[in-house]
């Protein structure tokens, strides 16, 4: 059973946000963008692998954001 989960956020510069965690795309990781938003779809076999991989995306979409303001 493949578990998927999906998650939206607004951002003033999402093109830069989704950029950055481009290279985190594998084969179940999907980034895009939908006018302000950054949308993230991940699936895999496990719930906790979906957790996890949530937790590796937003800590790395945190340190793009930081990046940005410091610009």
């Amino acid at each position: 059973m493949k578990i998927t989960a999906s998650i939206e956020i607004e951002h003033p510069e999402p093109g830069v946000i989704a950029k950055s965690i481009k290279p985190d795309n594998t084969d179940n990781i999907r980034t895009g963008i939908l006018k302000d938003k950054i949308i993230i779809k991940v699936s895999a076999d496990r719930i906790g692998s979906v957790i996890a991989t949530l937790d590796d995306l937003l800590a790395n979409i945190k340190i793009a954001d930081d990046s940005i303001k410091r610009v």
